[in-house]
């Protein structure tokens, strides 16, 4: 019996070797499943929910009520985990998918600087030759190719490390190909809840702020059954010492949650600011690009400051994007804490399809 399962277990290695080793083309939906199938931590909480299971079918069949009761809170808590968890395994990989393709533009542009300061260099050595620049001009040149190809060693390091990140949290080998489909442009939407609203929201979801109030609830019934002639007054008053330190725990539990949504909200608000003073930002650096385009080509403007135009509104653009989508993971947060349910991702978001490799 043990020589047939050793070869059959060979041979599901070798099987899954196989179907990991095919190029995965991936768009984000196509990521998330992956991820929620396949994520280490998720499946340790499968086994826990599993186990826990278990625990409550055993208590069920012994008839012993205090274990099940005890069996179903282990269930209830760690389901919620697991419930959690996904959310969160969700959202990173969203997040994660959109900064792999931002260090792909990264590393695009790296190795243009890289080929655009070989460019540089040829031409600052024809005018040295025809001693038009001083030595120390060439030597400049020399100098910004070598930083602009650190650059670029740097940018590909830094993409081959989020790419492995990006398979562990997959599930995924490290070594398995994958294929980016899509192409994410931040989504920007200002919120629309007044900042009360906003707060009536999270004190109808909270679940720290209904914990709190249990709590209170059960100590006011705890003193009223000890409020007797036959309680010792010592216990009594320990039951009301414990319920004005939950009506205590209460309002604290209020405040930290009004802070909570009050930072949560404006910082919002502040990020709405920063997309249309970056807006601006854009607009008028790309009236500037035109300009120097336009200088560039009637000679009055050398290379290096028409790239200088160049790079000012790629930081720009670069720069808005990167606001939009602050702003937009902020809001699924802000959200969330308000009890709106909204999905990690869905086909209406702005994507486009391409095809990004590693």
């Amino acid at each position: 019996m043990r020589r047939m399962i050793l070869p059959l277990l060979f041979v599901f290695i070798c099987a899954t070797t196989i179907t990991f080793a095919e190029t995965l083309e991936l768009k984000v939906a196509d990521a998330i499943d992956i991820a929620l199938e396949n994520n280490l931590d998720l499946r340790v909480l499968r086994l826990d929910c599993d186990w826990a299971q278990r625990e409550v079918e055993r208590a069920r069949i012994v008839d012993d009520e205090q274990m099940y009761i005890a069996a179903i809170e282990s269930l209830q808590k760690v389901t919620e985990q697991y419930t959690q968890q996904r959310a969160s395994i969700s959202r990173k990989v969203v997040s994660d998918y959109y900064k792999l393709l931002q260090s792909e533009l990264t590393v695009t542009k790296s190795l243009d600087s890289v080929n655009q300061a070989k460019i540089n260099l040829e031409k600052e050595r024809v005018r040295y030759n025809a001693g038009l620049i001083p030595q120390i001009a060439l030597l400049r040149a020399e100098n910004q190719i070598a930083l602009a190809q650190s650059a670029y060693i740097n940018a590909e390091h830094n993409l081959e490390t989020e790419y492995l990140q990006f398979r562990q949290l997959l599930g995924l080998p490290f070594d398995q190909k994958i294929l980016l489909a899509e192409f994410i442009e931040p989504h920007f939407e200002p919120i629309s809840v007044s900042f009360d609203e906003a707060y009536d929201c999270a004190l109808a979801v909270s679940k720290e702020l209904k914990a709190a109030q249990e709590a209170v609830d059960t100590a006011r019934v705890n003193v009223s059954n000890l409020d007797n002639e036959y309680t010792p007054r010592v216990k009594l008053e320990e039951a009301q010492l414990q319920l004005e330190k939950a009506i205590l725990n209460l309002e604290k539990v209020n405040q930290s949650l009004y802070f909570q949504v009050r930072s949560a909200f404006w910082s919002l608000k502040n990020g709405e600011q920063d997309i249309e003073a970056k807006q601006r930002e854009l607009v008028l650096a790309e009236k500037e690009l035109g300009s120097a385009k336009a200088k560039y080509q009637a000679g009055l403007l050398s290379d290096e400051e028409f790239a200088q135009e160049e790079q000012r509104y790629n930081d720009a653009e670069r720069a808005l994007k990167e606001a939009k989508w602050a702003h937009s993971q902020g809001s699924h947060d802000f959200l969330e804490l308000i009890g709106v349910t909204k999905p990690v991702w869905s086909e209406e978001q702005d994507a486009s399809d391409t095809v990004v490799a590693s």
